[in-house]
């Protein structure tokens, strides 16, 4: 802006016309057409430069003022500007999802009352130079009518997080004129790729799952996975070749029953983080398979049984049985387990006290390696004979009896030949107690002949139940 002040010596008012003239008088504004000076006084008035276009160093903006004054003389001035190239326009920053696509509108307003078409030009600020993990893009030109504003849209991307600036520049090819907007784009974390990944399985079992992955860039990338999820297995890293899109699976193996959520992450330094949420559902495992049990009442029966473990850290296994007949370790040490799982080993022994069939189960429980049950089918029958025991005459020896009930019982002995003795006719033993013997003694055949007998062992509420051991005399040594 500059000012003129026209000064009226006169003492008459004046009324002058303002008349800017030249190619260029159109890029100065005055701040009116008409002055009024009045007698003996002054007023100043101001011309506005405001160029459509740009000076060379050869070249000026020129116009000729001239006031037609009252008094038939006259004033001139001759204007000169010069036009730098405009500034650029520093747009605000927006912030936006990496991952995710946006559309920046750039508000453009044709400077001239004519047509234009603008050509597009984009220039990267920040980083110096765009991979192929950003997108900023927009048509390559704009037709503008006169003084006509209107947006142009420019697609906004990128793969990884981060601040991006470029320089768009609109420009008239004939004229060399143009406008430029610095855009800034700052991209924070990615939103998850896809909706929830729901996934459901029983314990110990394996469900897979295949995530797709873009590689916009035209080398190989790697990607390492990141999961604070017990239950999910990923590979350490896998491969996406150049310009394609890579698939990657996943396993979920539960050992607790119960739901999770989270979020698993794949990262490369090229394409940023690609996260994936994940609602979990660990359902009851079948039972394991069923184990048969046969022993005779006062006999017992041992087995081995097998489970496969894939506790992730070593743990100790709790068992417990569902019936007292069964006996075991009160619990089963588990390493770590290898991929596939880890065999564990225990025994089981059935002591039954009672006849006839029993269904019953055995649980190993573990707060980290889970648990399982595994079915009990036993069988219990009358007690079976046991021997024959030999003897020889006037000779003693010790028989063990066990009292496999689940408290103190009376037992009572006796032979059914005289010509074997017992030491005692009755005897309270303790439950479990595995150490009582009976001493047997054979008197001795008068007629040499081998004699042949059975010590019979009853308890007095159990009618019609014995315990049998046969007995075999001879005078002569064994």
């Amino acid at each position: 802006t500059k000012s003129i002040t026209l000064k009226n010596p006169t003492n008459q008012r004046w009324s002058v016309r303002v008349k800017l003239r030249g190619s260029h008088a159109h890029f100065w504004q005055p701040d009116c057409d008409l002055i009024i000076v009045e007698p003996q006084n002054q007023r100043s008035m101001n011309f506005v430069y405001t160029p459509m276009e740009m000076t060379s160093s050869t070249q000026k903006h020129e116009a000729s003022l001239f006031f037609q004054l009252p008094d038939g003389q006259g004033q001139a001035y001759v204007f000169q500007g010069i036009s730098e190239p405009p500034k650029l326009i520093n747009l605000s920053l927006r912030e936006i999802p990496a991952k995710s696509s946006y559309e920046e509108n750039i508000r453009i307003e044709n400077w001239l009352k004519k047509t234009q078409r603008l050509a597009v030009e984009i220039e990267p600020i920040k980083p110096e130079k765009f991979d192929a993990s950003y997108v900023i893009d927009g048509k390559s030109h704009i037709d503008l009518g006169s003084l006509e504003k209107r947006d142009f849209n420019l697609k906004v991307s990128s793969f990884k997080e981060g601040q991006v600036s470029a320089k768009v520049t609109f420009k008239n090819l004939s004229s060399g004129e143009f406008v430029a907007y610095q855009v800034n784009f700052k991209f924070t974390q990615p939103k998850p790729q896809s909706g929830t990944i729901r996934l459901s399985s029983q314990v110990r079992q394996l469900v897979s799952h295949t995530v797709f992955i873009p590689n916009p860039l035209p080398k190989e990338v790697v990607f390492t996975w990141d999961s604070k999820l017990p239950d999910i297995i990923v590979p350490p890293t896998f491969h996406v070749p150049p310009l394609s899109t890579g698939s990657c699976t996943f396993n979920y193996q539960p050992l607790i029953i119960g739901k999770n959520e989270g979020t698993i992450t794949c990262f490369t330094p090229e394409l940023g983080a690609f996260h994936f949420p994940l609602s979990l559902t660990a359902k009851l495992a079948d039972l394991e398979p069923e184990v048969s049990f046969y022993a005779p009442l006062g006999s017992s029966q041992t087995k081995t049984i097998r489970i496969r473990s894939f506790a992730r850290q070593k743990t100790d296994f709790v068992i417990k049985s569902s019936s007292a007949q069964f006996l075991h370790e009160k619990s089963v040490a588990a390493p770590q387990s290898a991929p596939n799982g880890t065999e564990l080993t225990f025994e089981v022994t059935f002591e039954p006290t009672q006849i006839g069939c029993q269904k019953s189960h055995i649980s190993l429980t573990s707060n980290t390696g889970g648990e399982y049950e595994i079915p009990l089918v036993s069988e219990c029958t009358p007690p079976q004979p046991l021997g024959p025991f030999s003897l020889r005459a006037k000779t003693q020896i010790p028989i063990s009896f066990k009292n496999v009930f689940g408290e103190t019982v009376e037992f009572h002995f006796a032979t059914v030949n005289s010509l074997f003795t017992v030491n005692k006719k009755k005897e309270a033993i303790k439950s479990k107690k595995v150490s009582f013997s009976l001493l047997v003694g054979f008197e001795g055949n008068p007629t040499d002949d081998i004699v042949t007998s059975k010590l019979v062992i009853t308890r007095k509420d159990m009618p019609g139940i014995a315990w049998e051991m046969y007995l075999r005399g001879s005078n002569e040594k064994l």
